[in-house]
């Protein structure tokens, strides 16, 4: 049986992501719609980018979900709680489709698969102190409290590692370099397709399926299609429904896609315009110049007298003022919670409410 795993979705309220990610979804319906034989879809995490939502956000989430478990080929779904679906002192806003639909699994604490999914080990974003022993992300690196925990669901820990062949964590583990580390999970056997880290970081991690942020602008989205019996991974291309763009004044959207090193997206483009300094005559006058543009719709971003690079922040070193979007705040902040000798309790629960 094949797994289709996506991950990262992050629907938003605001325009245009709200658009760009009911486009998003109503490709993934129709896409799992042309399968012939019986599959499973995993979300990875983070469905939602806010977990107190509004209710057309709630509404779009619950649409996608009952139309795929409504897929006659769909035998299961599987929901990974991710950091941005659940916060300590307002819940979880995966609760809308937890009794939507009895092929719907919500994964808020760990699982281990069996059935049609023996070998899968799930770690969702969990709240600290929510499970007894639980401190945050770091706990899962210690295979004492794996132990532990199965103990108490009255299954032996070392039964279930012999069986792992796939694990999915919602959360940056060993691979992707100190910065972007959250947990060692080196100990777990097995092929990993995490979720949370957007980007190309690491074989370990599935980058998200839609572009939310302008350092991820042209990115690739992908979704992994997982084979039950050889765990083998297959990846294929989603279709960038939101994009960035950045032009000169002056300038236009054709010249800047003329070089096909960036991409068109196919419902919403945010235009970035530098090299004038009166921002709202810049902004009245693209505007009408795009007013009646469709597929993409434009909507005019920053606005700049010089142009804003962008540019990611180095692994090896400096701290340089970077964009705003640019700037991994958990990253900082965990070097200023080693510098100031925060305890790792501490820590993590602070982290879990960012």
């Amino acid at each position: 049986m094949k797994v289709f795993q996506t991950t990262d979705h992050h629907i938003k309220n605001e325009e245009p992501f709200y658009k760009a990610g009911v486009a998003l979804d109503t490709w993934l319906i129709a896409r799992l719609e042309k399968e012939t034989e019986d599959f499973i879809y995993l979300d990875g995490g983070d469905r939602f980018h806010v977990n107190k939502e509004t209710g057309r956000v709630n509404g779009e989430v619950v649409r996608l979900f009952s139309e795929l478990a409504a897929l006659v080929h769909c035998k299961a779904i599987f929901v990974i709680q991710g950091n941005h679906d659940v916060k300590t002192d307002s819940g979880s806003a995966l609760d809308v489709i937890r009794n939507l639909n009895p092929k719907i699994h919500i994964v808020d604490t760990p699982f281990v698969g069996d059935k049609n999914l023996k070998g899968f080990y799930f770690l969702p974003h969990m709240r600290p102190y929510s499970v007894e022993g639980y401190l945050g992300i770091k706990s899962y690196g210690n295979e004492d409290w794996h132990r532990a925990y199965w103990e108490t669901k009255g299954k032996n820990w070392d039964e279930i590692k012999s069986t792992i062949k796939l694990v999915s964590m919602h959360a940056g583990d060993e691979s992707t370099g100190e910065f972007f580390q959250d947990v060692d999970i080196s100990f777990l056997p097995g092929k990993r397709s995490n979720g949370h880290i957007h980007k190309n970081i690491s074989v370990n991690h599935l980058v998200s399926a839609s572009i939310t942020r302008r350092d991820e602008k042209d990115k690739r989205c992908i979704m992994r299609i997982i084979d039950t019996d050889t765990f083998s991974i297959d990846e294929e291309d989603i279709p960038l429904f939101l994009n960035y763009a950045a032009i000169p004044y002056g300038g236009s959207i054709e010249e800047y896609f003329q070089s096909k090193v960036h991409i068109l997206p196919k419902e919403s483009l945010i235009l970035d315009i530098y090299g004038h300094d009166d921002e709202d005559a810049v902004r009245k006058e693209y505007s009408e110049k795009y007013l009646k543009n469709e597929h993409p719709t434009i909507y005019i971003g920053q606005v700049t007298p010089v142009e804003r690079k962008g540019d990611e922040i180095k692994l090896n070193g400096g701290k340089e003022d970077y964009e705003l979007d640019t700037i991994d705040i958990k990253g900082l902040f965990k070097e200023f919670c080693e510098e100031k000798k925060v305890t790792d309790t501490i820590r993590d629960d602070l982290l879990a409410r960012l």
